[in-house]
């Protein structure tokens, strides 16, 4: 287990690790450091493999590096330096024709480099002071920042708990109340099935009674209200679950092929809990390109632009104010535009908004980094800020990011690639009787699902990806499987990888059910070409879409799968 890097105080010797091969290099190298007695506690490795195999992270403050080791050679030393050592600061060593390698060792992550034939006292020990203050300055940004999103993590999920707890209000009133009119329709229909119920006028007259009392009628048409009031709700809830996912992205570093403006709206989707009592909010959505990005910080830059807009106006004239989104692609530039009719910024303040915990907010509102890292967020994407502001009138600020933004993207996954399923088109009513296996270990929803397709489909079920297996081995014959992605007993991965060994014809037929892909392995799966994902909630005709589609992609099951050996 390692220990934690300890901290280092004016009286405590700087412990260098010097890894050089070459005898004549090492020596003037310590000679150098020993010029200071007690400052500088010096080990050696001649090779990377002794390095690696003896490091550890609190017996070490910096790193001399060659990147010329008998094991190890160029710019990979470097990185499996970094990987083996995290955090530690690492300073090249490079001979005096190398000046090209060492600066492409900074771009790598190495803190600086030293020339050999140039080693005297002062740049030497300079060059690695500076390199451990530099090293030192990044963690504590780096905690800092961290410190920054959890603020805004906690903002966020303060304004997710107003918009959900809205509709759950009313679906638990709906839900209580139908539980009522339930128990009055049983004592209805009891009666109705009572053998000593008359069935002649007086029949009919008690009938009529007993529908009055229940006050049946007036039940319907409110029954028929709550259902619609509580599918509103749960789409209310749906769509803010889903524009959670542009946020859970945010400490991932790698770069995806997004639309701008689903970011967009994500971002005012999680203010609207801060807009809606300071300002109308007015979006202009323009036809933009896709662009290359980190999508979860690009979503808390915006988002964070948006809430500083909302918090520029004062609670109570929402009638009056208004903050408007826009988006537009022009000369090769994709531009966001937040405009508000705030208190606006004096010209001292508009110069100093980037400057790390600047604010004119109480602590209890902000930290202060909130504009510092969305702008460098932007800078990572090759783009620029401009801001203008009227004290007393508003502000505008334009976040501009270049078509190509330069960054390298991976596929952006199943669930955009393959947008036909989840397609609520009626055409699945056409469709004939399937054989349909569903896979859930939620007892509850797997109960749900069956309810929903039984009446057009002969479903089997199975509690996890094991007993699908078991089943599956004696049973193949399935026109579609509806398999959860995480589960306990046997995930949806597991069951895909073994029925692609096993049962390759049945991997077509699989459309994987998800409330979020919440491990890499996961993640890195669904991101698959030919992976069919339906993201829940979901409703039936979201389920009988994507039997359907399956069902039109796939060949016939009369013609009987060939199972392959593993």
């Amino acid at each position: 287990m390692p220990h934690p890097q300890a901290t280092l105080t004016e009286r405590d010797p700087i412990r260098v690790l010097l890894v050089e091969d070459n005898p004549g290099d090492a020596v003037l190298i310590k000679r150098t450091l020993q010029l200071e007695p007690g400052r500088y506690s010096v080990s050696h490795s001649e090779c990377l493999s002794e390095l690696l195999a003896t490091t550890d992270a609190s017996d070490v403050d910096i790193i001399l590096l060659d990147l010329s080791l008998p094991d190890s050679h160029g710019l990979e030393t470097l990185r499996r330096t970094r990987e083996g050592a995290p955090g530690i600061p690492i300073v090249i060593l490079t001979g005096l024709d190398d000046d090209e390698t060492a600066l492409d060792a900074l771009r790598e992550g190495a803190q600086d480099y030293c020339v050999k034939g140039r080693v005297d006292e002062e740049p030497l020990l300079r060059i690695m002071q500076y390199a451990i203050e530099r090293k030192r300055f990044e963690k504590l940004a780096d905690t800092v920042e961290r410190s920054e999103r959890l603020a805004a993590l906690g903002q966020l999920a303060a304004g997710v708990a107003h918009e959900i707890n809205n509709p759950a209000t009313y679906l638990i009133a709906n839900l209580e109340a139908m539980k009522q009119y339930t128990e009055k329709f049983k004592r209805v229909f009891a009666a109705l099935r009572d053998p000593s119920t008359p069935l002649d006028a007086s029949g009919r007259e008690f009938v009529g009674t007993l529908l009055a009392d229940a006050r049946v009628d007036d039940a319907l048409d409110e029954l028929d209200t709550m259902v619609d009031n509580d599918l509103s709700g749960m789409e209310r809830i749906r769509t803010i679950t889903s524009e959670l996912k542009s946020f859970s992205r945010i400490d991932r570093d790698d770069a995806e092929w997004i639309q701008l403006n689903d970011v967009v709206k994500s971002a005012c989707t999680m203010a609207s809990n801060e807009i809606r009592h300071r300002a109308k909010l007015v979006t202009h959505l323009g036809d933009i390109p896709p662009i290359a990005a980190h999508r979860g910080k690009l979503a808390q830059a915006i988002l964070n632009v948006v809430i500083n807009a909302a918090q520029s106006i004062e609670a109570g004239a929402a009638d009056a104010n208004r903050i408007t989104v826009s988006t537009r692609h022009e000369s090769g530039r994709v531009i966001v535009t937040i405009e508000d009719t705030g208190v606006g910024m004096s010209r001292e303040d508009k110069l100093r908004i980037y400057e790390p915990f600047f604010t004119t907010k109480s602590r209890e509102v902000g930290t202060g980094l909130g504009l510092t890292l969305c702008a460098e967020t932007i800078r990572q994407h090759g783009g620029e800020i401009e801001v203008w502001s009227v004290l007393g009138e508003g502000t505008r600020f334009e976040l501009i990011l270049p078509r190509d933004t330069g960054l390298l993207a991976i596929p952006t996954g199943a669930a955009s690639r393959n947008a036909v399923v989840g397609d609520r088109e009626p055409a699945w009513k056409e469709a004939r009787r399937a054989r349909v296996l569903v896979v859930d270990d939620d007892q509850l929803v797997r109960s749900v699902l069956v309810q929903m397709l039984r009446a057009d489909h002969d479903v089997l079920e199975a509690s996890g990806g094991h007993q699908a297996l078991e089943l599956l081995e004696s049973d193949d014959d399935f026109d579609a499987i509806l398999c959860d992605l995480m589960m306990p007993n046997g995930d949806g991965v597991m069951l895909f990888e073994a029925l692609s060994r096993t049962a390759p014809g049945l991997c077509g037929r699989v459309v994987f059910l998800s409330g979020g892909a919440f491990t890499p392995r996961a993640r890195e799966f669904i991101g698959k070409e030919g992976v069919r994902l339906l993201a829940k909630p979901l409703c039936k005709a979201d389920l009988m879409a994507a039997v359907a589609d399956v069902m039109g992609a796939a060949p016939a099951r009369d013609a009987k799968m060939q199972a392959v050996g593993p």
